[in-house]
């Protein structure tokens, strides 16, 4: 049997082990991957990826990209004082949240240090809930009076990376990459098949087309945070799928 006990890093060697040995035991009950994953759906929910890049070759747009993002009343003021501006909802964005980290992001918090950051709380028509900066180390709550501690995971100052929190039980990361001219988002939409019966308004969902309308509404949010967020026609970056051509 596979200690995972003895692999302390992720490894692709170790889980390839791991998934044999669970096929000998589904084989040996009657069972496929298939149908296994099918019965772990419907007791936790489904939980879908969208994962991938754009390309940016200057350092500074990324950072800026970052910037704008933990100073979203600033990215709204300028927008509403571009010339010819086309008229458009102003996305709402919280109050000043400051950081938990000290000038040394292994020591105590400073009461001194008055770094603050406003974030966004809209994307398109979705509601972020909540966000977690591991650059600047916050992580807050923004339902019931924008609640804010140190995050659990560790922080790093030369690492850009945030993860927004979305009220349908969707969350999005995104990093640049610290090797590869690229930054990357990391998404994943967590979403549980109601049982009911079938009527003759409201039919049963297959698990197919539920699967189908889950990972739509993923793929839905992700296009209008790149859009709005990372502002890819404007800052230049290249979509993967181009430079695959």
């Amino acid at each position: 049997m596979c200690d995972a006990n003895n692999v302390l890093d992720k490894d692709g060697i170790s889980a390839m082990c791991v998934g044999a040995e669970m096929c000998v035991y589904l084989k040996s009950i009657g069972r496929t991957l298939y149908e296994q994953l099918n019965i772990i759906s419907m007791l936790y929910g489904y939980h879908i990826n969208n994962n991938s890049y754009l390309y940016c070759n200057k350092t500074d747009v990324l950072l800026n990209i970052f910037e704008h993002l933990r100073h979203f009343d600033k990215e709204q003021s300028d927008t509403r004082k571009e010339d010819n501006a086309e008229e458009k909802t102003i996305a709402q964005y919280s109050n000043k949240i400051k950081s938990q980290l000290g000038a040394d992001e292994n020591e105590p918090k400073d009461t001194n240090d008055d770094r603050s950051y406003v974030y966004p709380k809209m994307c398109g028509r979705y509601r972020i809930i909540g966000i977690r900066d591991l650059t600047v180390g916050i992580e807050a709550d923004f339902r019931g009076g924008e609640q804010n501690k140190k995050p659990t995971l560790p922080c790093s100052k030369s690492n850009q990376m945030i993860t927004f929190y979305f009220e349908h039980h969707c969350e999005v990361t995104l990093r640049a990459s610290p090797t590869e001219p690229k930054i990357k988002w990391y998404s994943e939409i967590r979403k549980k098949k109601k049982h009911c019966q079938p009527t003759e308004n409201e039919p049963m969902i297959d698990d197919d087309q539920f699967r189908k309308e889950t990972k739509q509404e993923l793929d839905d949010l992700i296009e209008i945070l790149i859009e709005e967020f990372l502002k890819p026609e404007k800052n230049q970056f290249v979509r993967r799928e181009t430079m695959s051509k």
